[in-house]
């Protein structure tokens, strides 16, 4: 299978790419592509792909990626299943208070806890809940629509600002990833907590 992925040269694109046996296409700087400019090359790549992984954290433009790839694959019409697997985050479940809390009241020591960032999540699981909404919507089509599939992760990988707190390991990204290709039914929600 050929698969798209934003954020190929990210700790999580690297684990992805060098565990799974796919036909990478990373779609990122250190790969010649310079995003939203390059969105035309995107497409055009996504075109002949059966997976997209929406790794890279560009502001909304995660969610602008996950439309655009369920927009393309769906004027296409398909035969067999596409799969969009956007990464969002367990902070999105955190209420606003625990979060000023475990950072002592100070502005908030780490990007993924700033209100951007989390409103770039929500931002992403809305837009996810619109394009899998339309999906069941359409079951009774003559082709198969795209699939969005949304991973929410807690911690990934090591962190050294309150490292006491359990995070997801190289291990359990993979399988959940690997599971979520692999699913013969449409599973389009994970929220992957720790054993």
């Amino acid at each position: 299978m050929r698969a798209v992925i934003t954020g190929g040269s990210s700790e999580t694109g690297q684990i992805l790419m060098e565990n799974i046996d796919l036909d990478w296409v990373p779609v990122d700087r250190t790969h010649g592509y310079t995003l939203p400019d390059d969105v035309d090359r995107l497409v055009e790549q996504l075109e002949s792909a059966d997976l997209f992984f929406n790794v890279a954290n560009l502001g909304t433009l995660q969610s602008d990626f996950l439309a655009l790839a369920w927009n393309t694959w769906n004027n296409m019409k398909p035969s067999t299943p596409k799969k969009i697997i956007n990464f969002g985050s367990l902070i999105t479940e955190i209420e606003m208070q625990t979060t000023l809390e475990r950072n002592n009241f100070t502005y908030f020591d780490r990007s993924r806890e700033r209100t951007d960032y989390k409103a770039e999540k929500l931002l992403l699981h809305k837009t996810h809940d619109e394009y899998k909404h339309l999906h069941l919507q359409g079951w009774a089509n003559d082709y198969v629509m795209p699939q969005t599939i949304l991973i929410k992760f807690g911690n990934i990988l090591y962190k050294n600002i309150r490292s006491e707190e359990p995070f997801t390991s190289a291990e359990q990204l993979l399988d959940v990833v690997e599971y979520a290709i692999n699913a013969k039914s449409y599973i389009s929600d994970f929220e992957v907590r720790w054993d």
